[in-house]
């Protein structure tokens, strides 16, 4: 997995999926945090960005992905559990081979994940990351977007 420590950073690069259905985006936690993220990971070195998504996606839920189309790049500076990280993050339009919009749990290695679809008036009070997504993942996308956001607390 690429992530390794720099001074006070500790980088990531991260791979998420984006998957909407019926108007509803999907988003996952784990159950000790109060926010919500897309589901995703950090890729292994030699691993395309594509193959990244896919290997997350079987690994966190189970499922496939059918269709994959990027769509955004972020860098991402924020803390989180007192330690500060830059992450690059590739997102992903994704498919999945599932239907309706129930939530379900995944997992991580050991740790349980939530996994849960949520509409534009449940996107407004919950706590998401990173921020872009609150409002992005509603516009059309025509190529690649491209985000700066710095949290650092």
């Amino acid at each position: 997995m690429i992530s390794f420590d720099d001074g006070p950073y500790r980088f990531n690069y991260r791979i998420a999926g984006v998957a909407i259905r019926d108007g509803r985006l999907l988003l996952h936690r784990f159950p000790a945090d109060a926010f919500w993220s897309l589901p995703g990971g950090r890729a292994d070195a030699g691993e395309t960005s594509e193959a990244t998504l896919i290997r997350e996606m079987r690994e966190e839920t189970g499922l496939t992905v059918t269709h994959a189309r990027l769509i955004w790049i972020a860098e991402n500076f924020f803390t989180y559990r007192d330690r500060t990280y830059h992450e690059l993050g590739l997102f992903y339009a994704m498919e999945l081979n599932t239907t309706g919009t129930a939530p379900f749990a995944g997992a991580e290695g050991h740790h349980t994940l939530e996994f849960r679809w949520f509409s534009p008036e449940e996107m407004d009070q919950v706590e998401v990351y990173p921020l872009f997504l609150r409002r992005a993942w509603q516009e059309p996308t025509q190529g690649i977007r491209h985000f700066v956001e710095q949290h650092i607390r």
